[in-house]
């Protein structure tokens, strides 16, 4: 007698298939036979950390490369293993889940990006190319997603239970990209350079852009430096890779190169303001350390990056009055470096004073209406940075009264007693 063929056996099919002794597409939740029989609501899989995996496994999604078939992770919903609706999903159906994230991905294209625009040459890269790569890396994929579902959940702030799924599916998003990236970064290739600096930049303003009632406006713009300067050592590290990917960044270093002339036209008020970040650096001691025999720290103006903080943010209100690059604020802590980030973290009082002024740049970025994210963050900022400086041993340093008393006044804050304007 002709032996009877073996054939391989799955367990991982789902409860109703089961139920039924039918043979499931696994391909759910729904699967085909649930879907037929309109049971797609009821369709749930069992806990793989029960079930044998050894037997079968669940073909994957790919998608044809020039380096071979890649997996595409997070565009078909979320792993059978969670039970219950997803965080991220209005529905536990995997058609429902690949609505939503169609509708993150049409919301980037249409909006979300132009957060990220810093100019005009931006718009090809940031809606066309960036999604086209974004098929063949997963990470930068769910960064797309979390960007546009946080952009969803903050526009969307008066309803309440779409908010809320929103930033849901924004957190769990921004969760799968961040473990996804960290085995990218590894692998720096002058093929991914510019996607993982993109990544990263994005991720900033998206984890910026999170509300957090338990973290304080000020711990926040701290995670936010620290993220910039991740950003920035991927980009000096490979600076000659990134000018030469497609990214526009090329054309921000030719055509919108530092210019003095930019300071021509501003108004006198505002130039006389923002003159106090340097005067007053000129006049507050810094903490002593080992090398200072009379023990007395440093002169700010004389350590480089102080100098650089109040240099650059100098130069961010000239940008911002001729509109030349939206979101040039963020160009602040990197180009000041790690040493200025630790002294913001420590509330170090000159540190304190040019973040005021960083505020109200902050706050000027936040009423371009194609900005998100950032809405009363700059208000927020100088509020918190002007009530330490007012408990600091620089207030009666010439300059800081007014300092405050400008910065509160941009931003909408009332005038403190004793800081005339």
């Amino acid at each position: 007698m002709q032996k009877r063929k073996s054939h391989t056996k799955s367990r991982n099919g789902c409860q109703n298939c089961k139920s039924r002794h039918v043979k499931c597409d696994e391909q759910g939740p729904p699967c085909a036979n649930c879907t037929a029989r309109k049971e797609g609501d009821c369709c749930s899989y069992p806990d793989p950390v029960n079930t044998s995996t050894t037997l079968s496994r669940r073909p994957k999604r790919t998608v044809a490369t020039e380096g071979g078939e890649v997996h595409l992770p997070g565009l078909s919903g979320l792993p059978r293993g969670l039970s219950g609706a997803s965080p991220c999903s209005f529905s536990t159906t995997g058609e429902l889940n690949r609505l939503l994230e169609l509708e993150l991905m049409h919301r980037w294209t249409t909006k979300s990006w132009t957060s990220f625009r810093a100019i005009p040459e931006c718009q090809p890269y940031l809606v066309d190319y960036l999604p086209r790569a974004a098929l063949c890396h997963g990470f930068l994929m769910n960064a797309i997603f979390a960007a546009a579902a946080m952009d969803l959940s903050l526009s969307n702030a008066t309803d309440l239970g779409s908010s809320a799924k929103y930033l849901r599916a924004s957190l769990e998003y921004r969760t799968r990209a961040s473990i996804e990236f960290r085995t990218q970064v590894t692998d720096v290739t002058s093929d991914n350079i510019d996607l993982l600096y993109y990544f990263a930049s994005i991720a900033s303003m998206v984890h910026f852009a999170t509300p957090d009632k338990d973290l304080a406006i000020l711990d926040r713009v701290g995670t936010l430096f620290d993220m910039l300067l991740s950003s920035m050592r991927i980009a000096v590290s490979n600076f000659a890779w990134l000018m030469a990917s497609p990214a526009p960044l090329c054309a921000v270093v030719d055509r919108y190169g530092v210019n003095v002339e930019l300071y021509k036209g501003m108004p006198a008020e505002t130039l006389d303001a923002i003159g106090l970040l340097k005067s007053v650096g000129r006049l507050v001691h810094l903490p002593p350390n080992s090398n200072s025999p009379d023990g007395k720290g440093p002169l700010a103006s004389e350590v480089p990056s102080y100098q650089i903080a109040a240099a650059q943010t100098h130069y961010c209100f000239a940008e911002d009055f001729h509109d030349r690059i939206r979101g040039y604020y963020v160009s602040v802590c990197p180009a000041a470096g790690d040493e200025f980030a630790v002294a913001f973290r420590e509330r170090e009082p000159m540190a304190m004073f040019i973040i005021l002024y960083w505020g109200v740049l902050v706050h000027r970025a936040a009423q371009d209406t194609y900005i998100w994210g950032i809405e009363t963050a700059g208000r927020d900022i100088v509020a918190d940075a002007s009530a330490l400086l007012l408990g600091s041993h620089i207030l009666d340093v010439a300059g800081v009264r007014e300092g405050i008393a400008w910065t509160r006044e941009q931003v909408g804050l009332p005038p403190i007693p004793g800081c005339p304007l």
